[in-house]
């Protein structure tokens, strides 16, 4: 994947899910009824364990095909965590975007889908 690849398909499917995953009121790869974070979305459940919850994606095993992205994926996990809602998330990694050089047309796409 490259990073617009990533970017695009992170955006899409927190606009899509429109919540986030949690437990217990953190943040996690995998939640409830199939719920999956920012980064988790790119994880199949194949390559999920259970031992990546409760660590930032720096500290984690990533599938060979995601560590060269491993930077923009810190990134776009801290957007996410530490938002206040979807649109400050959106907003958040629009920032993203413009620091890592990836188009954000997607978010424009997104957020004026509704």
């Amino acid at each position: 994947m490259t990073e617009q690849e990533i970017f695009d398909a992170v955006v899409r499917h927190l606009k899509k899910q429109g919540r986030r995953a949690l437990n217990k009121d953190q943040c996690v790869y995998r939640g409830s009824n199939g719920l999956k974070c920012a980064v988790g979305c790119l994880i199949s459940d194949a390559e999920y364990t259970p031992s990546m919850e409760g660590h930032t994606v720096d500290a984690i095993t990533l599938p060979e095909r995601l560590r060269v992205h491993r930077r923009l994926l810190c990134h776009l996990q801290e957007d996410h965590d530490r938002a206040l809602d979807l649109d400050d998330c959106l907003n958040s990694m629009r920032a993203t975007a413009v620091q890592y050089k990836i188009n954000p047309a997607v978010l424009d796409e997104v957020l004026h889908a509704d």
